[in-house]
Order: C-alpha cells, then sequence, then structure tokens
C-alpha cells in the first residue's frame, strides 16, 4: 500500500507533508521555474556541481512551499534569494534524506501500476487489407 504522507523535519521542526494533488504539482513546478528565474531547464542540464545544489534548493524550497503552507506563509522571494546557510542546509537535507526518497518511491509505485496498466490490456487483433 503506498504510504501518501510523511512527517518532515526541517530544522527543530517537524510537519506532516501529504503527496500532492495535480494542482499542488503545477505550483511546485510553475514556482522552480519562478525561484530560478526561468533558468530551471538551464541549470538541470548544467553538468556543475553549484547547480546541482541550486536546484536541490530550488525542488526543496518549491516542494515545501507548496505541501507545507506554514513555510510559503513565512517565506518571500527575498527571503529565498537571501536565504542563510544554516537554513539552506536545513532545506536541503530535509529534501534531500526524508522527503525525495519518499516521494519517488510513491513515484516509482504508480509509474509501476501505469506499466503494468499499460502491459495487461489487450489490443484488437489489427484487421489485414486485403
Amino acid at each position: 500500500m503506498i504510504q501518501t504522507n510523511t512527517q518532515i523535519k526541517i530544522g527543530d521542526k517537524t510537519y506532516e507533508v501529504n503527496y500532492p494533488n495535480v494542482r499542488q504539482k503545477l505550483e511546485i513546478e510553475n514556482l522552480k521555474i519562478f525561484l530560478s528565474s526561468g533558468k530551471y531547464g538551464e541549470l538541470a542540464r548544467s553538468a556543475h556541481k553549484t547547480a546541482s545544489k541550486l536546484l536541490d534548493l530550488i525542488d526543496a524550497v518549491a516542494y515545501f512551499s507548496i505541501l507545507i503552507p506554514e513555510i510559503k506563509s513565512n517565506m518571500t522571494v527575498n527571503d529565498f534569494e537571501n536565504m542563510d546557510i544554516v537554513t539552506q542546509r536545513n532545506m536541503m537535507r530535509a529534501y534531500k534524506i526524508n522527503f525525495y526518497p519518499w516521494f519517488e518511491q510513491i513515484e516509482a509505485e504508480l509509474n509501476k501500476e501505469d506499466d503494468d496498466d499499460e502491459n495487461s490490456t489487450t489490443s484488437e487483433p489489427e484487421e489485414t487489407i486485403q
């Protein structure tokens, strides 16, 4: 059975996080683009270690801002751009150690179910043209 919620500890606080619905997924993707000033794709294609770390931070802020409303209400774009190193580290660690493995496990299970559905459908026999 898929566990659609988990607890994420960021710094000293623990939050209940639910798997995002469609609207939230769209908001998360839009926020990633916004936080990266439209450069998310370029950062993702970059082989630089700094770009990879920035993507992790952008992903963490985007997911947590949407899925944990308390964080969203306490963070502005200015806060994101001037985030101190301790806050960065706490968010990235929570994202990489707790959130991402849980999220990816659900995604893998959903993709497996989609693949199983595709493989189990029977196709109609093709008609031959004479």
